[in-house]
């Protein structure tokens, strides 16, 4: 069957890991002559460039009171509905596990194909418990589902939830975008962290590593907004590292500050595959990363294009560091390495994955 719509779901379109590959699949396939759809539940503008082949169908519901939660059920998915048949894809992606659940319930209704795609650890997800318990009746309802790691596969055996016959690991691709093709840049004494200012991503944890650092003309930047912004001001105020630590923000153009770190460091507590730490290392940062359950071991080949500590080591990560920031040749000898990241994880590899997982899922 020859493949034409593609329809994704998801949450929104704001800043994130999972955002981003979503918007980078989107483009390459709106840019290779798909009708590409992308439904989001919040009516907001996309932080990443889309096609402007590609049309946003917004699920937003504004009713309020106490019979708000059942209400905006309701119209969320009457008009899911409606967006599904006046399209008719032919084929459904969602993403993130809160879609997930919801894709599968309202294919009961609409009988399409689906394919649920989990972009985060599964034991450390957000979803509720009533959503959870779902997800355990429900994932082995859809046609298939693409898991970013081998891990995340052995996570959902271990905590018994049945998954669909269809079961794929596909990785993140890198945007191409995120790096220049030369390594014509000079890169400077900066640790460079990325990500959501959340408490999952430790950056607290980060900041006072950092400040147990022997050096006199390293800097930390970390790039990314969130609820810790002003606990993490204040943590660095009160470390007297205001000339040293640098809050900078949400930034659109973030392959500058890869370009000019020669350092990347990864403290999250969990992740699901980490787009940050693959751009960086696409940029030839050398990159030191927890071990945390998912991602970073199937990114990095430790001591060889990267350094992989205990998760949850401070004290290692620290020793690490230090000795990393020590030696100019380490830092030049992971980040050579690091950069061969582009060829296994550019758009075209991973998309022919997703090309070959849809034409099973349809030829089924």
């Amino acid at each position: 069957m020859l493949l034409k719509k593609i329809v994704f779901v998801i949450p929104n379109l704001n800043q994130g890991g999972a955002e981003r590959v979503l918007v980078t699949l989107a483009n390459h396939w709106a840019g290779n002559g798909l009708q590409v759809y992308i439904i989001t539940f919040d009516k907001s503008d996309s932080f990443y460039t889309l096609d402007q082949r590609i049309c946003i169908l917004s699920l937003n519901t504004t009713s309020k009171g106490f019979l708000a939660l059942p209400l905006n059920a309701i119209k969320r998915t009457y008009r899911y509905v409606k967006n599904i048949r006046k399209t008719a894809p032919d084929i459904v992606i969602s993403f993130m596990d809160y879609p997930n659940v919801l894709c599968v319930l309202w294919n009961f209704i609409v009988h399409q194909k689906l394919i649920i795609s989990q972009r985060t650890d599964p034991v450390f997800g957000i979803l509720p418990h009533g959503f959870r318990q779902l997800r355990k009746l429900l994932y082995k309802k859809a046609n298939a589902i693409v898991i970013q790691t081998e891990r995340s596969l052995k996570i959902f055996e271990r905590i018994n939830i049945q998954l669909p016959k269809i079961k794929i690991v596909i990785p993140n691709p890198i945007n191409e975008d995120c790096y220049d093709n030369n390594m014509l840049y000079s890169k400077e004494n900066i640790i460079l962290a990325v990500g959501r200012l959340e408490p999952e991503k430790q950056f607290s944890l980060l900041i006072s590593i950092f400040s147990k650092l022997h050096n006199t003309d390293w800097e930390l930047w970390i790039v990314g907004s969130g609820s810790e912004i002003q606990l993490l001001k204040d943590q660095v105020q009160k470390l007297n590292l205001t000339q040293k630590v640098k809050l900078l923000g949400v930034q659109k153009n973030i392959k500058t500050f890869y370009q000019r770190s020669k350092v990347f460091a990864l403290t999250s507590k969990f992740e699901g595959y980490s787009n940050a730490l693959c751009e960086a290392m696409a940029n030839g940062c050398a990159c030191i990363s927890f071990d945390c359950d998912t991602g970073p071991s199937e990114i990095i080949a430790n001591d060889i294009n990267g350094l992989l500590i205990e998760n949850g080591n401070a004290v290692e990560f620290q020793k690490q560091l230090q000795s990393l920031i020590a030696d100019n040749k380490k830092i030049d000898s992971l980040g050579f390495e690091a950069v061969k990241i582009r060829a296994s994880l550019n758009i075209k590899n991973i998309s022919e994955q997703w090309y070959a997982l849809m034409r099973s899922v349809l030829k089924n």
